[in-house]
């Protein structure tokens, strides 16, 4: 949901993919990509998308509304999915 809004409105987003799962304590979730979504956000759960401003949004309705409200024409940005 979150890829295509992005798409929807024009941007072409870099995804990683970071393994692993959200609900998991952090112990068991030690991948670089878990450790950098915690490192943003708080917290291991994705999507998250990194705007080139540096904004961090999480979660598919944060970053459809976002995509919505910031079209294609706007700073790139980068979104994490597991």
């Amino acid at each position: 949901m979150a890829y295509h809004a992005l798409k929807d409105v024009g941007y072409d987003p870099e995804v990683r993919r970071v393994y692993g799962l959200g609900m998991l304590p952090d112990s068991l979730n030690g991948t670089p990509g878990r450790r950098e979504v915690k490192r943003l956000t708080g917290n291991m759960w994705v999507p998250m998308l990194v705007a080139d401003d540096g904004q961090v949004i999480q979660g598919s309705r944060e970053i459809a509304a976002w995509a919505q409200a910031n079209p294609a024409g706007a700073p790139a940005a980068t979104a994490v999915e597991s």
